[in-house]
């Protein structure tokens, strides 16, 4: 039992150190928390930044949830959604269990759908030249601003994205931008993970600022 709990200290000890190594890098506040939990913010330079690792806010989420938020300070048209087609797929069959249990049931529910499930019906499939077919096989890219989503998810964030590694395609990522915001929201094993951790956050930092200094300030 000691070596397990030894081990497991010495893991979340390294783990620290790599998260902690990324955030002086690019200049943000490292805070650990309990357990694998952990905080990092910043301000400057660029988008105010907020990353939290903790407990799962979204029900297809299992372990620990990687969120972040980039507050640009712009206004940005219209939204972008990227998610991981298994994502897709997942929401997909719970939209479907939801309709079959309405008309089932001959009612409609007076509880609003879950975020996700509305993105399905309110945006459409996008696609454009210049990804891999790599990519489009991996992630499924959803919103009302074409030109705004392949501006956005060039070739900055193509390598970070394509840098994920290909078995862990069935855990849940979304790379979102609304308004003036961009977001992470993913999936962590129940300990954490600072390989995967830290790609992710490098993928994060490349999105939260390319090319916001095309749009206009508000």
């Amino acid at each position: 039992m000691w070596k397990q709990l030894w081990n497991t200290l010495a893991g979340q000890a390294d783990r620290h150190r790599a998260l902690g190594a990324f955030a002086a890098d690019k200049g943000l506040v490292f805070t650990p928390g309990v357990g694998a939990h952990y905080t990092m913010v910043g301000e400057a330079p660029g988008p105010v930044l907020r990353i939290v690792c903790g407990e799962p806010s979204r029900g297809f989420v299992r372990g620990l949830e990687l969120s972040a938020r980039a507050e640009l300070g712009m206004a940005l048209p219209g939204s972008v959604v990227l998610m991981g087609q298994h994502l897709k797929q997942q929401l997909e069959q719970q939209s479907h269990t939801l309709y079959e249990q309405y008309t089932d049931n001959l009612q409609t529910t007076q509880e609003p759908l879950p975020e996700e499930l509305r993105w399905l019906a309110m945006y459409r499939k996008l696609a454009w030249a210049g990804p891999p077919p790599s990519f489009w096989r991996r992630f499924v890219v959803l919103g009302d601003q074409p030109e705004q989503a392949r501006q956005w998810l060039g070739a900055e964030c193509l390598q970070p994205l394509l840098a994920l590694p290909v078995s862990r395609d069935d855990e849940p990522l979304l790379l979102m931008q609304q308004g003036g915001n961009r977001y992470l929201r993913m999936q962590l094993p129940a300990r954490g993970d600072a390989v995967r951790e830290v790609q992710a956050l490098e993928l994060f930092w490349a999105a939260s600022r390319y090319p916001a200094k095309t749009a206009p300030p508000r």
